[in-house]
């Protein structure tokens, strides 16, 4: 099956979008979007939204986790062959896992 990935490490779409989002905001407009932290390179996400808006708020104060099926992480680890790259953090609490995400409000592009 074809999964969309944001590529190699899950950074080309959201990348792309704050690339291009500062042509599009109105003066006062804000663009939210979300970071899969630990399923894509988050400081590199993070390096370019730096490098694109004035600011940058996280809407919480910690990333919220989002649980993966036990089939999601099989399929997690076999896509890198039981070798995950750096950027990959599936976090198990209590014998369950699940990845973290936080969601951004930006605005005032560079």
């Amino acid at each position: 099956q074809d999964v969309p990935t944001g590529g190699d490490d899950g950074t080309d779409v959201i990348i792309g979008l704050l690339e291009n989002a500062p042509k599009y905001l109105t003066e006062n407009g804000v663009l939210y979007f979300a970071i899969a932290i630990g399923l894509s390179d988050d400081s590199k996400i993070m390096n370019a939204t730096n490098k694109h808006f004035n600011s940058i708020e996280p809407l919480r104060d910690t990333p919220q986790l989002f649980p993966l099926t036990d089939a999601e992480v099989k399929v997690i680890n076999e896509s890198y062959d039981h070798s995950h790259p750096d950027f990959i953090k599936i976090i198990e609490q209590r014998g369950r896992f699940g990845w973290q995400g936080q969601m951004y409000k930006v605005s005032n592009p560079k």
